[in-house]
């Protein structure tokens, strides 16, 4: 057994993986969870005085618990396995 996996088994048991939203373990956002994010079919405008951010677009709203979590997970934690749900 190589030292990566002893490590990762080792941190599986102090930090488990599970679900940020219902804590289904293994896995960090589960496909309910996903759902209900909700993502505009249409990005509604974006209002800001300064002038040079006219052309930004978002596809959800950062106010939602579950997305500013999974935001905080991947950034600052560094839990590669949400880039695909969040791309």
């Amino acid at each position: 057994m190589s030292i990566k996996k002893i490590i990762n088994f080792i941190l599986s048991l102090i930090f488990p993986i599970e679900c940020l939203g219902c804590k289904q373990e293994d896995i960090y956002l589960c496909d309910d969870c996903m759902n209900k994010i909700k993502i505009y079919n249409r990005p509604p405008r974006f209002e800001h005085p300064l002038t040079y951010l006219k052309g930004v677009v978002y596809a959800c709203d950062y106010r939602q618990k579950l997305l500013q979590q999974a935001i905080h997970y991947f950034k600052f934690r560094y839990v590669q396995e949400l880039s695909e749900p969040l791309a």
